[in-house]
């Protein structure tokens, strides 16, 4: 997807590492059920720009991956809340 932007795309390719390093529980099955969720695939598009904004500034990887991370943890938690908890049929009203 981000072929046309190397930077990026090394970015990206490092944040996958690291929030595949960092999802993590002493509770298996909580482990699983949310490494099943979050590295389940999709677009990546939230820590994406998480990354991109702070490339305009004092970059510092340490810094941005676990907000990026927090980004997309919470945006997976909605989808499973929508999906599962309120058993809704569609994501987006009026669609």
């Amino acid at each position: 997807m981000w072929s046309n932007f190397p930077a990026i795309k090394e970015e990206m390719a490092a944040f996958e590492q690291y929030i595949e390093k960092k999802l993590t529980s002493r509770n298996s099955f909580l482990k699983n059920a949310s490494k099943e969720v979050v590295l389940s695939g999709g677009k990546r598009l939230r820590p994406a720009f998480a990354i991109i904004a702070a490339l305009h500034g004092d970059y510092d990887r340490s810094r941005i991956f676990p907000a990026a991370a927090s980004v997309e943890i919470l945006h997976a938690a909605t989808l499973v809340h929508d999906d599962i908890i309120d058993r809704s049929e569609e994501r987006r009203v009026g669609k």
